[in-house]
């Protein structure tokens, strides 16, 4: 799959390589390399959706809507998952300016940006169930 994967992207003309999903994302560009000496060819850019979408709204080629419609209009918090910021990307701002472009009013939680606390989740919660959840409990004290 790795090989047909860069495959694709070496035979394409693709400029960019947009994910959802950090894990596939790592795959991709870190495992395929490590594992398999594989390279995404010289050119393409990966990004996350997240700095896409940041990208777009700083061009001023993706707007929200107008006062009353915004779709995040209020005090909205954000907790930083790991597989974005420090076990991944270093990805902090994207989303927050993605929150505050919405219209929201974005409020820090305690322990934000490379401090974050574990949120219990994702692998956590499939090996050592008996952790996650006090993990997820300490990090929504700290909202």
């Amino acid at each position: 799959m790795a090989r047909r994967a860069i495959g694709a992207l070496t035979s394409g003309h693709y400029r960019t390589v947009l994910f959802g999903c950090r894990s596939c994302q790592r795959q991709l560009a870190q495992r395929c390399r490590d594992a398999y000496g594989l390279q995404i060819p010289t050119g393409i850019e990966v990004l996350h959706a997240t700095q896409y979408i940041e990208r777009l709204l700083k061009e001023g080629r993706l707007r929200f809507g107008e006062e009353p419609a915004r779709p995040a209009s209020g005090r909205v918090t954000y907790h930083d998952p790991c597989a974005l910021g420090r076990a991944g990307l270093d990805l902090y701002e994207a989303l927050r300016a993605i929150l505050r472009a919405a219209g929201a009013v974005l409020v820090e939680m305690e322990f934000n940006r490379q401090h974050a606390r574990c949120c219990g989740s994702a692998r956590l919660r499939e090996t050592y169930p008996n952790i996650a959840a006090p993990a997820a409990a300490n990090t929504l004290d700290a909202v």
